[in-house]
């Protein structure tokens, strides 16, 4: 299955489960591999290097005290050697270092998505499909200072055997010097002995509460590769607004911080569940292992909240697409402007600008009503959009700094100021009556937005002993 069929079938997934059980870390791990070439723009190049520092550190401390196996397997191909440098593994996740030279001293290589397999006793979540385990893996590309050697971290799920053997077999690597699209195909095989350390893991069971809103601590997991912090909260906790996530969430443990992973493969995962008829959020998130300080006590901090505000804020503006465009509307004392509508056979783009100045919103939901068809939905693509600090500093973002910005400001916000918003028939609408269906061209009747998002600073903290 190439690339652009895992994208299609993942999107089917998410879409038909509406994200009920499907992870936001999931998804990551399915679409994003990090390729970083060698510039400093926006000091992107420097934000790599700490990066990839802070995210193998503890693995390599972990081997260095005598924790998984150092193996250097090797490899060799069409002149270019893989090294299986080392494996740690828990019940948390499975963490391969592995290395790429090219022996001619000519070029950089790197993995491609479709030319990387792995077999095993792999311990999948149940609501991927078969067909998507292949890709459910996330890789982040090392800085490296040798111009032909490229080194790349790898976490996989979890095994379900406590000693078993990882099959790998890598048939495809790419340049990954500019401009090039360079591909060559070759055989570099694996077979990688693994033994699975166990966890601890410490019921908690504290509730936390952030200008009213509760947050219950569940978990705390402790192991080898990472440490894994539970939570949960209803959503519907105020008629004023639904809350959907909580921000800066810390760690902390005898005064050191355990920074949060981003690309670490468990990362951030977030699922919904019913609980007494309440629709509740189960949150995961990924923070630095712990394992070796064997902490007694822990501190968690919380930064603030973001919610959902539907309360007094749904409102319906009529499109006369006669009258032509651009066509401006007026919502919470904020300017947004349809810049035009393309139609075409089976899709709608959309362009919509949305000001800064007056602005008593971050993110709007958006809608739109259509002509005889009822199976629509939008998918919103950022054109134009500021990334804003809590200090009220402000940048242009783009998609050269915004994982830069978003990981190094002070609870960045996300304001968009042009959109591309296309409309699209929802999946399965081929199955349905010819007189249900509506018509292949979809024109839109009237702008629809069902309320606004914004997020909201709030520092709360508890002290939890581990018993």
């Amino acid at each position: 299955m190439d690339f652009k069929s895992i994208s299609k079938k993942l999107f089917e997934v998410i879409y038909k489960k509406k994200l009920r059980t499907i992870t936001i870390m999931t998804i990551i791990m399915v679409l994003f591999i990090v390729t970083v070439v060698a510039t400093d723009a926006f000091g992107v190049f420097s934000w790599w290097q700490e990066l990839s520092v802070r995210e193998s550190r503890p693995v390599y401390e972990l081997l260095e005290e005598g924790y998984g196996d150092k193996l250097n397997l090797t490899a060799i191909d069409e002149d270019i050697k893989i090294t299986v440098e080392s494996i740690l593994a828990d019940d948390i996740k499975t963490v391969i270092l592995l290395e790429i030279e090219d022996l001619k001293q000519k070029d950089l290589y790197g993995t491609t998505r479709d030319g990387i397999e792995f077999e095993g006793s792999l311990e999948y979540d149940a609501d991927i499909p078969e067909e998507l385990h292949g890709a459910n893996y996330s890789l982040l590309t090392l800085h490296s200072e040798d111009p032909f050697r490229r080194r790349l971290l790898i976490n996989l799920q979890p095994l379900t055997e406590k000693e078993s053997t990882l099959f790998l077999n890598i048939k495809e690597l790419e340049s990954n010097l500019v401009d090039s699209d360079k591909v060559v195909e070759g055989n570099w095989s694996f077979e990688i002995p693994v033994s699975v350390y166990d966890v601890a893991t410490y019921d908690i069971n504290k509730e936390l509460e952030v200008e009213g809103n509760i947050l219950t601590l569940e978990t705390l997991t402790i192991g080898p590769t990472s440490t894994l912090l539970t939570y949960n909260f209803q959503h519907n906790q105020t008629w004023e607004y639904t809350l959907e996530h909580f921000n800066n969430v810390q760690l902390f443990s005898n005064g050191k911080e355990y920074v949060e992973r981003f690309f670490g493969g468990v990362g951030s995962s977030q699922s919904q569940y019913a609980n007494n008829r309440k629709q509740r959020t189960m949150v995961i998130r990924e923070f630095d292992a712990m394992y070796l300080d064997k902490p007694e006590e822990i501190e968690v901090k919380v930064g603030g909240y973001g919610v959902h505000v539907k309360a007094n804020a749904y409102k319906s503006f009529d499109i006369h697409m006669d009258q032509g465009f651009p066509q401006e509307f007026e919502y919470m004392g904020s300017s947004i402007i349809i810049e035009s509508i393309n139609i075409g056979e089976d899709t709608t783009e959309i362009i919509i600008k949305e000001s800064m100045e007056d602005r008593n919103y971050e993110e709007l939901e958006i809608d739109f009503r259509t002509e005889g068809n009822a199976f629509v939905y939008p998918v919103q693509d950022w054109q134009e959009y500021y990334i804003v600090d809590s200090d009220g500093a402000k940048v242009e973002g783009n998609q050269d700094n915004y994982f830069y910005y978003t990981m190094n400001m002070k609870n960045p916000t996300i304001y968009t100021t042009k959109s591309l918003i296309t409309l699209k028939h929802s999946p399965g609408r081929e199955n349905l009556p010819l007189e249900v269906r509506g018509p292949d061209e979809i024109v839109p009747s009237a702008l629809v937005i069902r309320g606004y998002r914004e997020n909201r600073i709030a520092e709360e903290s508890i002290k939890i002993e581990l018993e």
